[in-house]
């Protein structure tokens, strides 16, 4: 494909995961690939299996830039070894360096480091929750000027101390005796723009939640779970693999604008996003009801619209004869207020 278009990054990505489908041991990304072997014999015969893949698709590596044999590498801004994952060393030295942010726009480029690196550092959304403040009602691209307090200088460097002593991940392997962050199953790692304490509060005083607790014929499977780098532990249902926190009727709006927001889903999407890592009563009717009284979607979204099909208007000769009407909705609901079309 011809260098310069703007889809052959992707093209080429997709051309290179179809030459090494099959291969678990390969990770690729772009023209990079990461090679995973446990000892050097089974590295060899690994490296044979991808020089046949690649040399039936025609494709030719540069040996001045591969790296053979290797214990640890540098991939993708993370340093990889028989420990765990961590940070790279280059991308620290540089985070360490970063000069308190002047405007709004220098501190979201900070904050999207700090957000690319969260799952090494615990309790992460609820230390970073200060900062978050300056963002509120700001465009992304915002150069005013902050006016920083003590408060937030302190959380600032703390973010700073907190990713230079970053944890390591965890990969198994019979050559790892370290106890970290992903050896703890029982404990449960979540990324919310919500703090636990108050979840475990709102939890505590949920009606629902009592009556699912005390009803022997629920589907769900509600255990309190420990909440990593934290001393709350909330309700999580624990009937499949993956468990689910279970979302108290006070924040449930609040999750599902933190994922409709995204990328303003469709009801479908919208729905699976919910379920794939929340659960509720009703979770489904509440998923279809607030997607379909989005008001950005329904603005953008005009395709899909109800159209009525043409028609004729009778002549009238006094008012009120006829009467059209353009119905809209549905709309959000407000409190205090009735909505009204």
């Amino acid at each position: 494909m011809t260098f310069g278009l703007r889809n052959a990054a992707h093209t080429f990505m997709r051309f290179l995961y179809s030459v090494l489908r099959g291969l678990d041991f390969c990770f690729s990304y772009t023209d990079d690939i990461l090679i995973a072997s446990n000892d050097e014999a089974q590295h060899i015969s690994h490296l044979k299996q991808v020089f046949q893949r690649l040399q039936d698709a025609g494709l030719v590596i540069k040996v001045v830039k591969c790296q053979f044999l290797q214990t640890e590498v540098d991939f993708l801004g993370h340093h990889i070894s028989v420990n765990g994952i961590e940070p790279s060393k280059e991308r620290m030295k540089i985070n360490e360096d970063f000069k308190l942010p002047e405007t709004v726009k220098e501190l979201r480029r900070y904050s999207g480091v700090i957000k690319f690196y969260h799952r090494f550092i615990p309790n992460a959304t609820e230390n970073q929750a200060v900062l978050s403040n300056y963002f509120k009602g700001k465009k992304s691209n915002d150069k005013n000027k902050i006016y920083w307090t003590e408060e937030s200088v302190q959380a600032f460097e703390n973010s700073k101390r907190q990713l230079c002593k970053a944890t390591v991940l965890h990969v198994p392997g019979k050559d790892n005796i370290i106890v970290d962050a992903l050896s703890r199953i029982d404990e449960l790692h979540l990324q919310l723009a919500i703090d636990y304490e108050s979840i475990t509060k709102a939890q505590e005083m949920d009606e629902e939640l009592k009556e699912i607790l005390s009803s022997h014929n629920s589907s769900l499977k509600l255990e309190k779970v420990p909440i990593f780098g934290s001393n709350f532990v909330i309700f999580c249902d624990c009937s499949a693999k993956k468990k689910k926190p279970y979302i108290p009727e006070a924040f449930r709006r609040i999750v599902f604008n933190n994922i409709h927001n995204l990328a303003h889903p469709g009801i479908r999407t919208n729905t699976k996003l919910l379920t794939s890592r929340f659960v509720w009563p009703s979770i489904n009717k509440d998923a279809r009801i607030w997607a379909r009284s989005c008001i950005k979607c329904q603005k953008s979204k005009v395709t899909r619209h109800v159209q009525s099909p043409f028609q004729q208007y009778h002549k009238v000769t006094t008012r009120f004869t006829e009467i059209n009407l353009d119905i809209i909705g549905p709309l959000p609901s407000s409190e205090g207020f009735f909505v009204s079309v």
